[in-house]
């Protein structure tokens, strides 16, 4: 996700007392901006920017910051439960990002590559574009969700956990929406062929007859 992080300065000139809202996350102390957190982050615990000096300055910048980093906001009324995993947000400020410079064909980058605050949660990555694609030609095809959970948590293999076996069906949900799927899909001789050619490519000795059902019940 690209966003642009806003820097503040040190509050400063000001008859009014300061309220201490953005906290280390390293030591817990509370500071009045976050530009003091920064310089604390840096000064105190080693946490540090490193600039590539092989390229060159540029006009346009991008700024990449954790996903993770920030206050969990509601949109809703409250009526729902939060979901099981809680939010990515850790109420917290995590001094991970990049920033890039563009000029031309050469970038200068500069970046803080220590993550404060949180762990390497696979719960909490986001899924890959190619994940997300096939999953939307999998429902684009009709094929249940129901089905499409049981094949992802029985694809495990000895390579270790990713973040696709841990696929919910909000995950689905948002993925229909985000491609603009209908629930109720017009079946063609094109679904036809796309659900035949996954199951061929799934099928093994143990579950050819799972699949082979599937295909007598979607169509």
């Amino acid at each position: 996700m690209e966003l642009k992080e806003i820097q503040e300065p040190t509050v400063s000139g000001t008859s009014e007392p300061s309220i201490n809202k953005y906290f280390c996350n390293i030591c817990g102390k509370s500071f009045p901006s976050r530009y003091n957190v920064k310089r604390r982050e840096k000064n105190k615990h080693g946490v540090t920017e490193i600039e590539e000096p092989s390229v060159s300055d540029g006009r346009v910048a991008c700024y990449y910051k954790c996903h993770r980093s920030g206050v969990f906001v509601s949109r809703g009324k409250g009526k729902r439960h939060l979901k099981i995993n809680g939010s990515n947000k850790i109420d917290r400020y995590c001094p991970a990002k990049i920033k890039v410079v563009k000029n031309e064909d050469k970038c200068r980058v500069t970046f803080t590559e220590t993550h404060v605050g949180h762990i390497c949660d696979l719960g909490h990555l986001f899924l890959s574009k190619e994940d997300r694609y096939t999953l939307a030609t999998k429902m684009a095809s009709n094929i249940p969700c129901d089905v499409i959970l049981d094949c992802v948590r029985t694809s495990m293999s000895d390579e270790g956990l990713e973040r696709m076996h841990l696929l919910t069906r909000k995950d689905l949900h948002n993925i229909k929406k985000s491609f603009h799927l209908s629930s109720s899909a017009i079946k063609d001789d094109n679904d036809y062929i796309r659900v035949n050619m996954w199951v061929k490519e799934q099928e093994s000795t143990e579950n050819q007859i799972v699949w082979t059902i599937l295909l007598n019940l979607c169509y």
